[in-house]
């Protein structure tokens, strides 16, 4: 997945698990308004679609982490 600021000078790709999990990325961009694309897929086994089902921006992840005890729990051993 690429994020690519409106006029295309900041770019900045990550890659995605094949897992229904939560998955964390710090891509530390600046603020402004960015596009997303796709770059990659592959065909699954059992559909001929792309699943992605949510997208959440953090600006301070460390804080919602904070905040949620499960969270806590989850992120104990890699935040300090």
């Amino acid at each position: 997945m690429e994020f690519v600021s409106l006029d295309g000078n900041i770019k900045k790709m990550i890659n995605l698990n094949d897992t229904k999990d939560m998955q964390f990325f710090d891509i530390d961009l600046p603020k402004g308004k960015y596009r997303v694309y796709i770059r990659s897929i592959y065909k699954g086994t059992n559909w001929s679609d792309t699943c992605l089902g949510e997208i959440r921006f953090y600006k301070d992840i460390r804080k919602v982490i904070e905040e949620d005890d499960f969270l806590k729990i989850v992120f104990s051993t890699i935040i300090k």
